[in-house]
């Protein structure tokens, strides 16, 4: 039968008619193969696999006188075996190709040791582990890591999978342990599946964040972990902490009101400074309607009317009534923030402003009506009046430039931006938001300078005390400063004092006194020119009182420059809030509060500052401060 070719056709695969001939043909000339496999297709038409073993019948003379057969059906097996091989395929393919880091770890020891436990009697393993503080460490060295892909050897730094792998145990820190004390214990309680953030650092040392994922499988004693970047996500939450709580600062701290409005006219948020404005507490007007707070009601539908077609509107005036009824002159700048649906903006309180323009005013009226009748204490006292408004004026248009011009920028480019969203190229909105942030950094500047300002003149500012050298303090000012010097050209000379430069001071404080004096020399020496730090002792006198008569020693710092000088009657004046030197402020701009805030700084130290002219041109800023501070 068998050697009818008919018959083979018939029963045989077709990929394995050949095949079976020769394995026949070598049966037939007595050599005997002792197993094999073949495919058949069975009566129905379906593909079968067959395994044939072979043995052999001899005679007393050892002739084959008979082949005795065994025919066994192995489909199901070597189905099973080219699933095993497909699925390995696919899971070699995904763990290798995958856009995440894939670790594939040997949990054996690990198991057994928690199985372990739970056969010792031990049932909450968070407390076994807190009372064995050496166990978690151990027990890391036991896990072995198989595998790793390619993101994994990316994502830690490592130029191939056996370095990372060997060297596995070099990624964890102190604060990598927590999240894998929760992986143990999740799988003692018998959970597969486990998710935590976690931080740890790559072979070159750089802390990474990651969300990891675990899939332990308890049968194969094998854990695979998957490890999502998170770094840049965890930077940018910090960042974001960092500014809202600047907000919350400057939010907390601002002198004028600010205020976020519903477009129904609902306060939703306004800052603690109402309180000192309106004498409400900031707790009486969230929740509650704008209008009560209109002098003439009707102005608010006209303004609300105007924002929303403009988007923003800035020094509008507008009557407001306080907590007992007063009429008050405010002065709003607003915006309507569209995808919020609300309206945010600052209050500037002009009643003073405008009493004092109006008694000004009247003044100005008499004085002309009796200018005849003038004396001299009444031409003195009408300059004084005049010289008070021009500082008030000055004062007023300075701030008003410093804060008007950045937020301007602000607002303008972020409109030109949200306008642009979906036709500007990338490069023009980084444009945009280099522009806002330059703005932004100008307007956080003054603010900081405002409230350093605010804190020092109120006493409030708790200075921390320690022992400092001024000498390392001011290269270390200079270095920073490099970028500066260098666009100038200037050449910097701190000289190697021969006394002692070590002082009991607030650090941090002193380095911005440092900074702001060395910052003034940089910005009006002339390019190619000398700037010289020097070093002197002194003394200064001990206490505040005019009768204090003790002396102590003192350690003074000079700043001399090779700029433009200051007029001698400003040498004084020019340390006062919101003034700048007569020479200087058309063209370095500034607000005129460095040198304030450097005044309140020296003499919360007990120290004094000053300035003076160089005969050969310049000028030269010098402080002096106590070596010790003593509690009065």
């Amino acid at each position: 039968m068998l050697n009818n070719p008919l018959y083979i056709q018939k029963i045989i695969h077709p990929d394995f008619i050949e095949y079976f001939k020769e394995k026949w043909a070598d049966l037939i000339k007595g050599v005997i193969p002792k197993a094999y496999e073949y495919k058949i297709i069975d009566p129905q038409g379906n593909e079968r696999w067959i395994f044939q073993s072979n043995l052999g019948i001899y005679d007393n003379h050892n002739n084959i006188i008979a082949i005795e057969g065994l025919c066994r059906n192995i489909t199901k097996q070597r189905q099973a075996e080219e699933t095993s091989r497909v699925n390995a395929e696919r899971y070699s393919s995904i763990f290798n190709n995958a856009k995440v880091s894939l670790w594939e770890e040997d949990t054996t020891d690990v198991t057994k040791t928690l199985d372990n436990l739970k056969f010792e009697g031990i049932r909450d393993l968070g407390k076994y582990i807190s009372e064995n503080p050496d166990f978690v460490p151990k027990l890391i060295q036991s896990i072995k890591v198989i595998d790793v892909n390619s993101e994994s050897v990316n994502l830690f730094g490592a130029e191939t999978k056996e370095e990372l792998i060997n060297s596995v145990q070099h990624v964890f820190l102190p604060e990598s342990i927590e999240p894998v004390i929760n992986w143990l214990i999740s799988i003692f309680n018998g959970e597969s599946i486990f998710e935590a953030e976690n931080v740890y650092r790559n072979l070159q040392g750089k802390r990474i964040y990651t969300l990891m994922n675990v899939f332990t499988i308890y049968k194969s004693n094998r854990a695979i972990l998957s490890f999502m970047d998170i770094t840049d996500r965890k930077q940018t939450e910090k960042k974001l902490q960092a500014n809202e709580k600047k907000y919350r600062q400057i939010f907390e701290n601002i002198l004028t009101p600010y205020f976020e409005i519903s477009l129904e006219g609902i306060l939703l948020d306004i800052s603690p400074s109402v309180e000192r404005h309106l004498k409400y507490k900031r707790e009486e007007l969230i929740g509650e309607s704008i209008l009560n707070l209109y002098s003439k009601p009707d102005q608010r539908d006209l303004f609300v009317k105007k924002l929303l077609k403009d988007g923003e509107l800035f020094d509008e005036e507008i009557l407001i009534k306080d907590k007992d009824g007063s009429i008050l002159n405010a002065l709003f700048c607003v915006k309507y923030v569209r995808d919020d649906q609300k309206i945010i903006g600052s209050m500037l309180d002009m009643t003073e402003r405008k009493q004092a323009e109006k008694a000004l005013q009247k003044a100005h009226n008499e004085l002309e009506m009796k200018v005849e009748e003038r004396t001299e204490d009444y031409k003195k006292a009408k300059e004084e009046a005049e010289r008070a408004n021009i500082l008030k004026s000055e004062f007023l248009a300075n701030m008003s430039h410093e804060l008007r011009t950045p937020m301007h920028g602000i607002l303008s480019y972020s409109r030109f931006g949200i306008d642009k969203v979906d036709k500007a190229n990338k490069e023009t909105n980084l444009n945009y938001f280099k522009k806002i942030r330059i703005a932004g950094e100008r307007l956080m500047g003054l603010l900081n300078d405002l409230l350093d300002l605010s804190e020092l003149e109120a006493g409030k500012e708790v200075h921390k005390m320690e022992s400092a050298n001024i000498w390392q303090l001011i290269n270390h000012t200079t270095s920073e400063m490099e970028t500066i010097r260098k666009e100038k050209n200037l050449k910097i000379t701190v000289e190697d004092p021969s006394i002692s430069t070590k002082i009991v001071c607030d650090e941090y404080k002193i380095v911005q006194v440092i900074g702001n004096l060395l910052s003034n020399a940089m910005k009006f020496t002339l390019e190619d020119r000398h700037i010289t730090i020097t070093f002197n002792s002194g003394e200064l006198q001990f206490g505040q009182r005019s009768s204090d008569k003790e002396m102590i020693s003192a350690l003074t710092v000079s700043v001399k420059d090779e700029g433009v000088g200051i007029p001698k009657n400003e040498l004084k004046s020019v340390f006062d809030k919101f003034i700048q030197s007569s020479i200087t402020k058309s063209g370095a701009g500034g607000t005129g509060l460095g040198l304030a805030i450097c005044k309140e700084i020296i003499q919360a130290h007990n120290g004094k500052i000053w300035a003076e002219n160089n005969p050969e041109g310049g000028s030269t800023f010098s402080f002096m401060l106590p070596y010790e501070q003593n509690a009065e």
